[in-house]
């Protein structure tokens, strides 16, 4: 087996970075959800709450639910997201140029 160049090391370092930012992202997201739900955080339980459709509540949820991660360390994680990709696509010239 042939071993890995610099533009597939690139490649898959960039492809490491954002899963592991983008999924670190979803967990926070999906903690901050549960600990809403469990406090009864006003946000998703506003008094019109029994007349509100599926889809709204989950609008509600879904709003309330990214706000809450988007903190100085959800910023960073797509920011480590964004040069994973960043670094992907630049992995893909490298290899084409033939270097």
């Amino acid at each position: 087996m042939k071993e890995l160049g610099f533009s597939q090391w690139l490649m898959l370092s960039g492809l490491g970075m954002f899963f592991l930012a983008y999924f670190a992202q979803l967990w926070r997201k999906h903690l901050a959800g549960r600990d809403m739900v469990m406090n009864r955080d006003p946000r998703l339980y506003p008094p019109n709450y029994d007349q509100l459709t599926k889809a709204d509540r989950r609008r509600l949820l879904r709003i309330h639910t990214w706000r809450e991660v988007w903190d100085q360390t959800g910023k960073t994680l797509t920011l480590v997201a964004a040069l994973g990709v960043l670094l992907f696509v630049i992995s893909i010239f490298i290899a084409n140029s033939g270097a």
